[in-house]
């Protein structure tokens, strides 16, 4: 069957010499042999070719002026299975390659979970892919035979080679490691390119946090992220991060994308992660993908784990500070799991009585109690191969209370009572639906709700010896926020080149910054006075991404993405476009190079301290007159693998920020904000610097060294602050340095230290002070003095250098059911007293010479050595 072609060529004559050549057809109805004969006759080129390939084309109307000839061939052949190559003065045409796609999930063999960032690699044409969120991998390679490569850390390889000719499914479950020997951080032969393409990202191994010394026997995942590159801690023992020189508030939490907006416990000092619950947990401080938006500095990611389908297992833990509990099995075997973990302390079953046998007297009786509660649950139903329904629940709460009765016995004996009770934390609930539309198309929706909600009843009631009241005071004080959230991300895989992520996200929020009631009365007066306040804001938000994932000629992997935003609140809308983009370059196997481009938009501010979680910190939304936060952010990083185990990095960043909130001369906002907006200013803030790392992962000793050199500014150039002059950050620290270490000795001990450095934190104090008479000269009274202390400029004091060893050690022994682990850890080893705040004092025993002023140094934790015991069956 002829194949009938109307083609129209116009090309205006044949230049010679350095020009390509030009030529000139005119062909009507014209079928495709007839027309390469003609080409042949005017270009002197002979092509080659099987007839039979031709006869798939199907008419084309094509028009082309000014065309040379691979321009000729490229639009004739364009769509079409045929390829063509010039050799010398002959052009060979042939079928070309078909492509189909190795398609699946990859599961733990045991639990039959799915794994994250598991890779499959082809080893015969050096092409490979790592599975998804949800453990699914789509892999798309020429018809031919294919010899894939499955792998995971901690996990067996495994392998199969078959002839590809047609769409395929392979679902591959990996057998897990033995457990004793996983307390090794592995890393298997997995080929560079198949890492992260994006700079700035860590895929972190949960393993990690269980590993290293812990702080009262608790794994902490916020502070192993403390460990790595770019991050920082605030203060002693504190769970919170800095990133690259922005602030608290900059970091956003998601649970199975679900935000979490307080992820700390004990006014920071632990995080509500439990490691027990977690799966996998990825980590980003720039080149941000398009789906990820609404805070400035860094994502963490965390998956929850989604329970054994084939067996019931579990474990519990009991500490010093906490005992925890995880339990995991199937509800219907290989269709329905489940997934529990619980933790909580007993500082009020232990530390209460303890505090009141050392406080407590005849007149005075004190009573303090404080605990905190966490519970996840994960409750996963396979409905088929391309259907998947997970329920989500977590829950974290802080619980203080706080009684005092105290009688004065010298002179009347009156009686003072104070009472306390508070309560902080968030919860949040969600529904996800993972669907595989089709061979190269996946979908994952998420229908949330999440709460943060802090709640304090403080009491005072002074009574004299009739039991009369002479002052009586009440405060009962709620703030917290609320949102409703319908979230779908899609990825398209297109071609064995090119992936396509898209989708967006609709989200109600209610903020709640102060609902308060106050009595307050005086035995004088006949009537109390109240005061009532109820303030409430309301916000939508909208948002659409699309990013593109391009790899050309197995060199270059290019990253475009833009993010759309709407935010409206009250009568004030926002629209933002945040384009994103990076790319990597492969010189070799070994030698990468990165770069990228990120800007973000932050359309929430938390207000309070910037030291410690407390739980009068509040979340309050844009406004009118406080614009959303904007960061612009570069990166260029040069990648390096020597070998299998060995991992190098060089990263330098440069950061700007605009629309920085901080409160008016560096006085803390108090927990009454209907009038905050006043009490705040608007800044800027540049941060820079250059972070090296330096890692070994696999056999018995590994461990990292990281070290970052870095600058944080801010400024305001209305004056607000600092007299608008440009001051150092709070906690910009020249210097960081870490260092990881993991030995296996034997399956049965291991050992880990940790070692950091920074060089303190900025902190704000007077370097002068001036006596000022109450009483003018010659005026009668009693002679007093005012002191007036002088502050020349903001963060005009730095502490000194922080530095800590801790070390851990794990023993291990296995049992009739399961495998019993003691732990023993030491922090702070060599008891380095690090300050946590500067106190300034004078020394006057000079007599009549000039005072002297001299700054103490406030410090937390001496060396602590803690233990806990876990078994696992």
């Amino acid at each position: 069957m002829r194949a009938g072609l109307i083609l129209v060529l116009l090309i205006f004559g044949i230049l010679r010499g350095n020009a390509q050549e030009v030529f000139s057809f005119t062909f009507r109805e014209t079928p495709v042999e007839e027309v390469l004969k003609k080409i042949e006759q005017q270009t002197g080129y002979i092509f080659s070719y099987s007839p039979s390939i031709l006869q798939p084309l199907v008419q084309k109307t094509i028009s082309i002026k000014q065309a040379n000839l691979e321009q000729v061939l490229n639009l004739l052949f364009k769509s079409s299975n045929i390829s063509w190559e010039k050799l010398g003065r002959y052009i060979i045409l042939k079928p070309g390659k078909r492509f189909f796609s190795v398609y699946g999930r990859i599961y733990n063999k045991e639990s039959r979970e799915r794994l994250i960032g598991a890779s499959v690699y082809d080893s015969r044409l050096h092409v490979g892919v790592a599975t998804n969120d949800y453990g699914f991998y789509t892999l798309i390679v020429p018809e031919g035979k294919v010899c894939l490569n499955y792998s995971y850390v901690g996990y067996q390889s495994a392998s199969c080679q078959f002839y590809l000719k047609s769409d395929t499914v392979i679902h591959v479950e990996l057998q897990p490691m033995l457990n004793l020997d996983e307390i090794v951080v592995v890393q298997p032969n997995i080929p560079g390119w198949v890492k992260n393409s994006q700079p700035g990202q860590l895929e972190f191994p949960i393993l990690t946090a269980t590993v290293i010394p812990k702080l009262l026997g608790e794994s902490d995942l916020l502070k192993a992220i403390q460990l790595f590159p770019g991050v920082r801690v605030g203060m002693e023992g504190i769970a919170g991060i800095l990133v690259r020189g922005g602030n608290r508030d900059e970091n956003q939490f998601l649970i199975d994308d679900i935000p979490l907006y307080n992820a700390n416990h004990l006014l920071g000092f632990f995080s509500v992660f439990n490691s027990d619950a977690v799966k996998n947990v990825n980590f980003y401080k720039s080149s941000f993908p398009a789906r990820y938006g609404g805070h400035l500095s860094s994502i963490m990611d965390i998956r929850l784990k989604e329970g054994n389908l084939q067996e019931y297992h579990g474990s519990f833990s009991i500490g010093l500070l906490s005992s925890k509990f995880n339990i995991e099995g199937p509800m219907e075997r290989n269709r329905s799991s489940f997934n529990i973990t619980a933790r909580r302390t007993y500082l009020d079953l232990i530390g209460a009585p303890i505090y009141a046998a050392i406080n407590n007297t005849n007149d005075n009786k004190e009573k303090i109690g404080y605990n905190f509660t966490d519970i996840n649950i994960k409750l996963t139903r396979v409905f088929s191969r391309r259907n998947t329904l997970s329920f989500i629940l977590f829950y974290g709460n802080d619980y203080l209370k706080y009684k005092k009765d105290e009688r004065d016995s010298y002179f009347e004996p009156d009686r003072k009572r104070d009472y306390m009770r508070g309560t902080w934390g968030n919860w949040g609930v969600g529904l996800r639906w993972d669907k595989m539309i089709s061979t190269g198309l996946y979908a994952n929706t998420v229908l949330s709700y999440n709460q943060y909600r802090a709640f304090m009843n403080k009491r005072y009631r002074h009574e004299n010896s009739s039991g009369d009241t002479i002052r009586l005071k009440k405060i009962r004080f709620k703030s917290g926020q609320e949102e409703w959230r319908l979230k779908s991300d899609l990825t398209w895989v297109m071609n064995h080149w090119n992936r396509l992520y898209f989708g967006g996200h609709y989200i109600y929020h209610v903020f709640t910054p102060e609902k308060r009631i106050t009595l307050h009365k005086v035995m004088e007066e006949e009537t109390p006075s109240r005061k009532r306040v109820n303030y409430k804001e309301y916000a939508h938000e909208v948002a659409f991404y699309v990013e593109d994932e391009m790899t050309i000629k197995e060199k270059w992997i290019v990253h475009p993405g833009i993010r759309g935003i709407l935010f409206h609140v009250g009568s004030t809308n926002y629209f933002s476009l945040e384009p994103r983009f990076s790319m990597q370059y492969n010189w070799t196997d070994r030698w990468k190079t990165k770069v990228s481009y990120t800007l973000m938009s932050q359309y929430i501010h938390q207000l309070g301290s910037s030291t410690i979680n407390m739980p009068t910190d509040l979340w309050v939304p844009v406004s009118d007159d406080v614009k959303p936060m904007k960061s612009h952010q570069c990166v260029l990083g040069v990648y390096y693998h020597p070998c299998v185990q060995w991992h190098f990095s060089l990263e330098g960043f440069y950061k700007t920020q605009n629309h920085l909130l901080d409160n008016y001369n560096g006085v803390d906002i108090t927990p009454e904000y209907a009038d905050w907006k006043e009490n705040v200013h608007l800044g800027k803030g540049r941060s820079y610097g250059l972070e090296w790392m330096g890692q070994k992962t696999g056999g018995r000793t590994n461990g990292w060294i990281n070290y970052t050199l870095s600058r944080a500014y801010r400024w305001f150039p209305d004056g607000s602050i600092n007299q608008g002059r440009r001051f150092p950050a709070k906690y910009d620290s020249r210097h960081i340095l870490n260092l990881v270490l993991l030995h296996k000795f034997s399956n049965f001990f291991d050992v880990s230290a940790t070692w950091t450095f920074n060089n303190g934190f900025y902190t704000t104090q007077p370097l002068e002070r001036y006596d000022t008479p109450t009483y003018l000269p010659g005026e009668k009274g009693e002679e007093k003095k005012d002191i007036i202390f002088h502050i020349e400029k903001r963060n005009n004091m730095k502490t000194p250098d922080y530095h800590r060893l801790d070390l851990g050690f794990n023993f291990h022994r296995r049992r009739k059911h399961g495998i019993s682990t003691w732990s023993i850890n030491l922090y702070n080893a060599y008891c380095r007293l690090n300050t946590i705040e500067l106190s300034p004092d004078y020394d006057s025993k000079y007599g009549d010479r000039e005072e002297r002023q001299y700054f103490s140094n406030d410090w937390l934790f001496p060396i602590i050595p803690s233990f806990s015991y876990t078994f696992t069956f």
